[in-house]
């Protein structure tokens, strides 16, 4: 549509129209992407001073300008980026890990030209990402995020909005530590759970066995998952995707253990809406604090002088291991864990020894 004051220039009077670029020629999917190419030059034009587009004396006497990809804000062409992942059909999981990196590259080198994108621009961006008390990224995650970054960097290159990736041979990647989390032999799980029902923090037991029974992450998830976000009449967890590490919905079932658990604690009368371990570590409309488990477990695992290896975190070891011992194949025990791959499950095989079979019975593998 043409503006008001410029309508007396054309013979449509209101109504103006034209084929840009010989656009017509395409068709599907070349169309669309000749059409996107189309707006970013255009996008370009007006970012440079051309301000008016139905200036007919402009288009008159003036050379169009000629767009090169690598003048391209790197928030044009990112989006393009995650278009050819749902062109190659990844699967969700995938599309949502590069969403996400691609979100918070967008943050920080948004408005950056794709050809000028130096790595300290990447770098600063990724250290404010990490740092964010949302986020609190470890060393493991910060490194699967510059696997992602060199990824989407090399198609950038290879699709020539960059000349050169400007991470390549500049990542560092820090070091993780494997041992941290130590499963529960059979007498130090006694001991631990026996000295919880004895202390100030009872219903820290509860928050350990969540952790066993559904493989839940013992902090951000914990602190998060709501009573509706337990299915009792299906048998089921419900993992939202806004309080999950690979923030996707995924939906796991339940052990006959975790049922009687969860009865025990009388969740099926309680808004579903309350956290279930909320403020004292009860159920409540008022999220528990962000190192409220933490602390309480520090004071169990001090009294009884265990190493910080030690962890709440280390129940979902214990059953990982508990699964392997009982035989369970490795695809089933990383759905259930809700691992990327199984490659991350084969991690836990680090405390898995056959000999202990030995000494542990079929009854002694459980919380």
């Amino acid at each position: 549509m043409v503006p008001e004051d410029l309508r007396h220039l054309y013979s449509r009077g209101w109504k103006r129209f034209k084929v840009y670029a010989g656009i017509n020629r395409f068709t599907g999917v070349e169309r669309e992407r000749a059409a996107n190419d189309l707006v970013a030059e255009l996008s370009l034009s007006l970012r440079n001073g051309w301000l008016n587009p139905f200036d007919s004396v402009r288009e008159a006497i003036a050379s169009p300008i000629e767009l090169k990809r690598t003048d391209m804000l790197c928030k044009d062409v990112l989006p393009l980026f995650m278009k050819s992942r749902s062109d190659r059909k990844l699967d969700a999981n995938s599309i949502s890990s590069y969403r996400n990196t691609v979100g918070w590259l967008l943050t920080g080198i948004g408005n950056i030209s794709a050809g000028d994108v130096k790595f300290i621009d990447v770098s600063t961006t990724i250290n404010k990402v990490a740092a964010l008390p949302e986020r609190s990224w470890g060393a493991t995650t910060i490194n699967k995020e510059w696997d992602f970054v060199q990824t989407i960097f090399n198609w950038l290159v290879l699709e020539d909005y960059m000349v050169k990736n400007p991470v390549k041979g500049k990542i560092i990647k820090l070091p993780t530590k494997k041992g941290k989390h130590k499963w529960y032999d059979k007498d130090t799980a006694i001991l631990v759970k026996n000295t919880i029902l004895k202390s100030k923090s009872p219903w820290l037991l509860n928050v350990c066995q969540f952790t066993y029974e559904i493989l839940i992450r013992s902090k951000n998830e914990l602190r998060n998952i709501k009573v509706g976000d337990i299915d009792m009449d299906l048998g089921c967890v419900n993992f939202r995707k806004e309080w999950t590490k690979n923030s996707s919905d995924q939906t796991r079932d339940y052990s006959d253990a975790f049922h009687l658990l969860i009865t025990k604690m009388n969740l099926a009368n309680i808004n579903k809406d309350w956290y279930i371990f909320g403020k004292n570590g009860k159920p409540g409309p008022g999220q528990g604090g962000h190192n409220y488990f933490s602390l309480a477990w520090a004071k169990i695992r001090d009294e009884l002088g265990l190493s910080d290896q030690y962890t709440i975190y280390g129940w979902k070891h214990t059953a990982i291991v508990h699964d392997m011992m009982k035989g369970t194949d490795g695809y089933t025990i990383s759905y259930r864990a809700r691992h990327s791959d199984t490659k991350t499950t084969d991690d836990y095989k680090r405390d898995y020894d056959i000999t202990l079979n030995r000494v542990y019975s079929a009854e002694d593998l459980c919380f």
